[in-house]
């Protein structure tokens, strides 16, 4: 979806309809309404609540009933037109939603008469629910919609319909009580919908109705792509040894030296990892997806996690970027907790993107989360060094820091360890001041009326429609292959001394084959 006409434009448009009748006008100059900041932040509520709030599913596939298939055609009918109502310069209204809300009326009888609160609660909540019963995850996003000046002028939610091919259930123990944790399969579209507005799966795992969902084809992709990864490298990796890298990391200083022992502490474990042979990582990114889930079961989430009311595009964003944060770093966590490859649970913590990867402000969130957990994790590894089994050296160039993060990997063999290190940073980011919320308003629901400034309509305003991404998706299979790659870049760029060391092993220099980190 790209930009609609400005509102001048519009408005140039409604004069020269004058000239065919009063009666138009009025219609006309009607048309183009915003959204009311309510039910701006009454859909950031509902989304919030949907991804959270538990759904009970039918793991057999069934046939839709011919009403119930017939309101998921309307809404994405709904959805295709949605591109080119913005594009006429207003927002989608009772005259858009009415075939929905009678398709909706066949099926829950009970329906109040129409109004866009009521449209929108039975989007979130109703429609979902009546779709698990017969095996299909609905997956919501919304699309924000703003203006010149970064006013949200419409948040406008699409849903995307995919039939569970399995369901997996336990219980897991979270400090001590037992919580309940299922995990969905999903392999396919469960009714004909166009790709580009609904094909919503950004990731090949997330969290969306207080479960686990996996995108078992996107899986099998980063699964494939992370087997060539490893087999076009193996030889590059063997070379680089431990020396060769700490040797590099000691030639540093300040920034400079963090930022290559991030990169070192990374490589090292990504090289005993891929070397290892051992590429089923299922276990483990439905640990880091337990992480999301567990956060949920935090006695002060709903006060603490909770959309504020928000009115600007920056107040959303700042408000995206941190709950990217705090969710990341917990889903991190829980790979550690909840992982029985510990060697691969390090992943999330280590991985090291480059800033320019980012592709927009969840993806800087999560960054920012991986950046902080580690010097979280360097922090406790050098101040229990002895417990760890890190040897911290005075006579070295190379920071405590750098030296506890690079030995990081040495911890993965003793689960006690990984584990303790997992309760402590998670201590650390529910206390610290590193994850703490940014509270932008203190306004909650229940709304109250709140009016938009006097000038929100003047001057020139083309209308912007960008695509709030997933904040609990799981780095997965081609977060591996990234850092890989990422480790491999950094380190084919030393200093031509260093390399000519080595030069007579690089008997094979691997291609290259990074992906672009997957979008969140």
């Amino acid at each position: 979806m790209g930009e609609g006409i400005t509102r001048r434009d519009f408005i140039g448009l409604i004069g020269a309809a004058v000239i065919s009748g009063a009666g138009e006008k009025e219609a006309c100059g009607q048309e183009f309404k915003d959204q009311s900041l309510e039910i701006q932040n009454l859909i950031r509520q509902l989304d919030f609540d949907k991804r959270h709030e538990k759904i009970n599913f039918q793991e057999a596939k069934r046939e839709l009933p011919p009403k119930l298939k017939n309101l998921v055609q309307e809404i994405i009918a709904l959805q295709k037109s949605i591109p080119a109502i913005v594009a006429a310069g207003r927002i989608p209204d009772a005259r858009d939603h009415q075939r929905v809300w009678a398709a909706c009326q066949t099926i829950l009888p009970n329906l109040p008469a129409y109004s866009e609160p009521a449209f929108y609660q039975t989007f979130f909540t109703e429609i979902p629910r009546r779709l698990a019963a017969f095996g299909v995850a609905t997956v919501i996003r919304t699309d924000r919609i703003k203006d010149d000046r970064d006013t949200i002028v419409s948040e406008l939610p699409r849903a995307g319909f995919y039939h569970v091919n399995k369901i997996t259930s336990d219980t897991v123990m979270f400090e001590g009580q037992p919580r309940e944790r299922s995990v969905l399969f999903v392999n396919s579209l469960a009714i004909d919908q166009p790709d580009t507005n609904t094909r919503l799966l950004h990731f090949a795992a997330f969290t969306d109705s207080g479960n686990i969902i996996i995108d078992e084809p996107a899986l099998a992709a980063e699964h494939g792509a992370e087997r060539q990864m490893a087999v076009a490298n193996r030889e590059y990796l063997n070379m680089i040894t431990d020396d060769f890298i700490m040797g590099h990391i000691a030639d540093k200083q300040g920034a400079d030296q963090d930022k290559w022992a991030d990169i070192g502490a990374s490589q090292r474990r990504h090289r005993r990892y891929l070397l290892r042979g051992n590429f089923n990582q299922l276990d483990n990114i439905i640990s880091h997806e337990t992480g999301h889930l567990m956060h949920a079961f935090e006695p002060d989430f709903r006060e603490r996690e909770q959309p504020p009311f928000m009115k600007t595009s920056a107040e959303v964003t700042k408000y995206a970027q941190l709950s990217a944060r705090r969710s990341e770093a917990r889903g991190a966590i829980g790979n550690l907790l909840f992982a029985k490859d510990k060697l691969g649970a390090l992943n999330d913590l280590l991985y090291v993107p480059k800033p320019e990867d980012a592709a927009n402000v969840d993806d800087l969130g999560h960054q920012m989360a991986g950046a902080q957990l580690r010097e979280l994790a360097a922090e406790e590894l050098v101040q229990e060094a002895d417990y760890y089994g890190i040897k911290i050296s005075a006579n070295t160039p190379v920071t405590p820091r750098n030296q506890a993060l690079f030995q990081i990997v040495e911890i993965s063999g003793d689960a006690n360890k990984v584990e303790h290190l997992g309760r402590k940073l998670l201590e650390r980011v529910r206390h610290g001041q590193e994850f703490k919320s940014i509270v932008v308003s203190k306004a909650r629901l229940p709304f109250t009326k709140q009016a938009r400034t006097a000038d929100a309509g003047a001057g020139k305003q083309n209308l912007h429609i960008e695509e709030s991404r997933d904040s609990c998706g799981k780095l997965g299979f081609a977060g591996i292959v990234a850092a890989v790659g990422a480790g491999v870049w950094a380190l084919r760029s030393l200093g031509a001394r260093k390399m000519a060391v080595r030069q007579a092993e690089a008997t094979h220099r691997p291609k290259n084959n990074r992906r672009k980190k997957r979008k969140k």
